[in-house]
């Protein structure tokens, strides 16, 4: 007979209370916390614009702005000139004012760009050697051009209309034909 495991008491967990009337002080170490929410939730702020932080990006506590153009930037091997004296205001309002500025803080306050990974060809992308465009499908049809003549025509975008297998015999079990497939038909009679 084997002893039942032993059973552990639920844990009670509460929310952090973290003082409301705590004023941010930004001579801290931990420069990215500025106070609390409602809830007791630390609200963190961008390292570069002060806006509110969405995560830790390429080793900094940013906002998705400033992650999305740090990225752009590394990627695109931009080089940004400022057409002031090389320290404007970059904040939650201006930082889209000078792009040079912008990048020279994100480096400033640690931004890797060797964190930045190469852009992956996306599902979205088609490269010119993609799918065969509709010509180039319905081309082995007796040589017979076809003319599309409307929108409402865009189901011969569809793969299924391929030259037929020339193993395929003549004989073979009748289907029924769809409206579609029977306006192909009448498309390549013409």
């Amino acid at each position: 007979v084997m002893d039942a495991p032993p059973t552990l008491a639920p844990a009670i967990i509460g929310p952090i209370n973290i003082p409301q009337d705590s004023s941010p002080d930004r001579d801290s170490e931990d420069k990215d916390v500025i106070g609390s929410g409602e809830d007791g939730i630390c609200i963190c702020i961008c390292a570069v614009c002060s806006d509110e932080a969405s995560g830790k990006h390429y080793g900094v506590l940013t906002c998705h702005g400033c992650k999305s153009f740090f990225c752009r930037s590394v990627r695109a091997a931009k080089s940004y000139e400022c057409r002031a004296n090389g320290n404007c205001p970059i904040d939650r309002k201006a930082r889209n004012g000078c792009r040079a500025c912008r990048f020279k803080r994100c480096l400033d306050v640690g931004m890797d760009t060797d964190a930045i990974q190469p852009d992956r060809d996306r599902t979205g992308k088609r490269s010119a050697h993609g799918a065969p465009s509709l010509q180039q499908l319905l081309s082995g049809f007796n040589g017979v051009p076809v003319k599309r003549e409307n929108k409402e025509d865009s189901f011969l975008d569809e793969p299924r209309f391929k030259k037929a297998k020339e193993t395929e015999s003549p004989a073979a079990p009748f289907q029924p034909v769809s409206i579609g497939d029977h306006n192909v038909l009448i498309t390549l009679k013409q």
